[in-house]
């Protein structure tokens, strides 16, 4: 399939989204500016996941090796950035009465992260790109939504809906309609291998809520990168020595110079992430996002870049992409949607107590001005009575007075 008719559909699309969200965007490009970075930074995840691929090929298939390089230069740029008198240049320093304190499992960030690149990376290598962002994208939503439903890792309880369950049908289709048309069997085998991006997708739904909580105990949220990628390191480091102890090392060719920016590459997106979500909020960051991602992985598949496998972009990839790029979007708005209602809902609670005053305050000042009244009543009372007791005494009437 020509590329040019990939690039014409993502500008359809990516206009189509415009003009839908044109009254809550502004027209200055100040506005627009974190959306573009959204894209760029779903691009740079589709360039940073062939970077890791070409690296995986280069070594002869030694995956856990070519992680293990990603985590060292991801490592090195994470101590570059991340320190407290570095961090307070772009980010902003926790209340201390906000923080919470550091707890062991935060540290399994580290453990969960090497892992999920295993898996995505494990996709690429033999789907392709594009199967591998449908599956991921897939499995951020579907976990998400497991988080939000169970209010896990302090995640505020947002219950299944029957639009979500319409978001899973679309994306389920979009990953069946994208491992169908193989001529070969042995190809359309290689496409089961979306499951594993699948399962990286949805651990990493669980990994952002769990960094999202390390990040309170921190001085600067950006530094739960420095728990994160470290312990990586270490653990996808002893796994591939006993690997290697056990099965001996494969005999590869050295890594090209420009692969050991891999690294560097994810923490970009990281930062990404950290900069452009809370300006847009999440669910349009991973809309936007989520289209820069697909746009580089159909642009791999179908050239061949960075040492990969060129696969044919059919229709059937197309409409996969269309489907799951449609659920994303219509997730957002559901999502969206719900936190609206959360939100009157707080509001209407935080109103109750002040209505309650506000009746108290009105009994308390009728109470006063019944007070008044009666007093005002005694009063008279009394006065009328200092009347008739003079009046008596001029007419020498005797009145017990009481």
């Amino acid at each position: 399939m020509n590329f040019k008719i990939i690039v014409k559909l993502y500008c359809i699309m990516f206009i189509s989204y415009i003009v839908w969200n044109m009254p809550h965007l502004k027209k200055s490009l100040k506005a627009a500016f974190p959306f573009l970075g959204a894209i760029v930074t779903g691009a740079v995840s589709g360039t940073h996941l062939a970077f890791a691929g070409a690296l995986e090929t280069q070594l002869d298939g030694d995956i856990l090796f070519a992680i293990f390089i990603n985590f060292i230069g991801g490592s090195i740029l994470t101590f570059i950035c991340c320190p407290s008198f570095i961090a307070k240049l772009y980010s902003t320093r926790n209340e201390d009465s906000e923080r919470i304190p550091f707890r062991p499992y935060m540290c399994l960030t580290g453990v969960s992260h090497s892992l999920i690149i295993c898996l995505i990376v494990l996709c690429f290598s033999q789907g392709g790109a594009m199967l591998t962002a449908i599956g991921v994208t897939m499995g951020i939503i579907v976990g998400s939504s497991f988080v939000d439903h169970f209010g896990l890792l302090g995640i505020p309880v947002r219950r299944m809906t029957w639009s979500k369950f319409f978001c899973f049908a679309l994306l389920f289709g979009g990953v069946v309609i994208s491992t169908v048309g193989q001529g070969d069997s042995a190809e359309g085998a290689k496409n089961l291998y979306v499951l594993s991006a699948f399962a990286g997708g949805f651990l990493l739904s669980f990994l952002r809520s769990l960094s999202a909580l390390t990040a309170k105990a921190l001085p600067y949220k950006v530094q739960a990168n420095v728990v994160s990628f470290p312990i990586s390191t270490v653990c996808i480091g002893i796994v591939w020595g006993i690997y290697v102890a056990a099965f001996g090392q494969a005999e590869w060719k050295y890594p090209l110079w420009w692969m050991y920016f891999v690294g560097p590459l994810e923490v970009i997106v990281m930062f990404g992430g950290f900069f452009f979500g809370p300006l847009v909020g999440m669910a349009p960051y991973q809309i936007f996002y989520t289209m820069g991602n697909l746009l580089v992985s159909l642009m791999v598949d179908s050239k061949g870049y960075l040492l990969a496998e060129v696969i044919e972009i059919t229709w059937y990839r197309i409409v996969g992409a269309v489907l799951t790029f449609l659920a994303c979007i219509l997730y957002g708005k559901v999502a969206h949607v719900q936190r609206q209602k959360e939100e009157k809902a707080e509001n209407v609670e935080k109103d109750l107590p002040r209505k309650d005053s506000d009746d108290s305050l009105s009994t308390v000042e009728g109470d006063l001005a019944i007070g008044e009244s009666e007093e005002t009543i005694d009063t008279s009372k009394e006065t009328s009575t200092d009347q008739n007791i003079n009046t008596a005494i001029d007419h020498n009437i005797i009145i017990d007075v009481p």
